[in-house]
């Protein structure tokens, strides 16, 4: 029996990287949801589980840090891999309180996919860890 790949929410504001980040994960055969700005990530986060994945930018924009810190707060079950430019330590700082895993811009797809991995298998030790209690 083959395992079912999990949700990754994209959520990625630029077409072109987001199209490519998209693709790439499509033919890694996961389930992939993209949001293109910061409403439509909260409305799909609705759609996730514990076993799914958001895949995050982090941009120097404050409208857009808030909104995405907030929602993140409201959802801390579901793993998170941030996809980093050339925001300032500033800016990453909160984000990298939530998940220690990021990617770097230009994305390197072979470690995007072994980064995701490594969340997703973090939090189903958390939450086996978690359910033993």
């Amino acid at each position: 029996m083959t395992e079912a790949h999990p949700n990754i929410l994209v959520v990625v504001t630029e077409d072109g990287p987001r199209r490519s980040i998209v693709s790439e994960l499509r033919t890694a055969r996961y389930n992939v949801l993209e949001a293109t700005n910061t409403l439509q990530a909260v409305a799909m986060t609705e759609e996730l589980t514990s076993e799914d994945l958001i895949l995050c930018e982090i941009i120097s924009n404050k409208e857009y840090t808030d909104v995405i810190r907030s929602y993140l707060k409201m959802r801390r079950e579901i793993p998170v891999v941030f996809l980093v430019g050339n925001a300032d330590k500033e800016t990453l700082e909160p984000f990298l309180e939530r998940s220690p895993h990021f990617v770097e811009k230009p994305v390197d797809v072979s470690e995007l996919t072994s980064t995701i991995e490594r969340a997703l298998a973090q939090a189903r030790h958390s939450q086996i860890s978690t359910d033993q209690k």
